[in-house]
């Protein structure tokens, strides 16, 4: 075993639980930025340390931005399955300039995310 490759990964785990933590009380903004990257695995991990998170997008409490008009303007389809399968009720959400979350994907031409969602 190599003791120095050891270390190395030991500080490196060390430095993503820092940077977790640093992110403390802004899921929200946590939430948006995993929306921008479509990181499937952040959302589960938010949603699992603020369960309420995305009902306080629908109540209108969520300070950030919208975390599906951003999966859905950035193309992030597997984000977006995600976020609807859990939370289907987002698609319903309002943007104040643009409208639905499918309007948005629509306007950006990521067909590929909208497709789905016509034949419901």
């Amino acid at each position: 075993m190599n003791f120095e490759g050891e270390i190395e990964r030991e500080k490196e785990r060390q430095r993503i639980e820092t940077v977790k933590r640093s992110w403390g009380d802004r899921t929200e903004e946590w939430l948006c930025d995993a929306a921008l990257r479509g990181d499937v695995g952040s959302l589960k991990e938010i949603i699992a340390k603020d369960e309420y998170i995305l009902d306080k997008i629908l109540v209108g409490g969520f300070k950030g931005k919208n975390p599906l008009h951003v999966a859905m303007s950035t193309g992030q389809r597997e984000f977006v399955v995600q976020l609807l399968t859990t939370k289907p009720e987002l698609a319903e959400v309002l943007d104040t300039k643009v409208g639905t979350a499918l309007h948005i994907a629509s306007s950006k031409g990521h067909l590929e995310i909208v497709e789905p969602f016509s034949h419901r």
